[in-house]
């Protein structure tokens, strides 16, 4: 048998990469979603409150697009992204440390092709 007819299989993947790769991608998630999540919230909260003066006659209703204006009106662009600093932590420790596992899955259970 000749040298090339052995089938040699490929290293195992680094495991840190797992980790970065998980981490990166849900950070960018995390990042582009974030001015939609704070509108929600801020539209929720928003909600509560429209209730109670509603109890006392008043009280005015902003739409999705409205509450990204009045945030933006604010605090400008960087309020839209108020908070992002927490959000990207965790994904950075969440999802590093469990597509990291799933790397170390993959190695120990042999499918790392």
């Amino acid at each position: 048998m000749s040298t090339t007819d052995k089938k040699t299989t490929p290293p195992p993947p680094a495991l840190w990469k797992g980790f970065v790769q998980g981490a990166i991608g849900a950070m960018t998630g995390a990042a582009v979603s974030h001015p939609l999540d704070l509108i929600k919230v801020r539209l929720q909260i928003q909600g509560e409150g429209v209730l109670a003066a509603a109890a006392k006659g008043g009280g005015e209703r902003l739409g999705t697009l409205g509450m990204g204006v009045a945030i933006f009106r604010e605090s400008g662009a960087g309020g839209l992204f108020r908070g992002l600093s927490a959000s990207l932590f965790r994904q950075f420790f969440y999802s590093g440390v469990r597509f990291g596992v799933y790397v170390v899955q993959l190695v120990r259970l042999g499918d790392h092709g």
